[in-house]
């Protein structure tokens, strides 16, 4: 039983060590497309803000020569 024993531990050391590992990689994973969905939100926000400041000064320019 000594050793049948020791063999079920290490399988059940094994199998966690695997599911972790799997479970770091699920995580970077989710870690990695929430940046993605942020950068690509920030960088939105900016092309934005250029066109609304793009289209105000060509407004602003339309009043003076009209």
């Amino acid at each position: 039983e000594g050793e049948e024993g020791d063999r079920i531990t290490e399988r059940i050391a094994e199998i966690m060590a695997e599911n972790f590992s799997n479970l770091m990689r699920n995580i970077n994973l989710h870690i990695q497309k929430a940046q993605q969905i942020q950068n690509r939100i920030i960088s939105n926000t900016f092309i934005i803000r250029h066109k609304i400041n793009t289209l105000s000064k060509a407004k602003e320019k339309e009043k003076i020569w009209w």
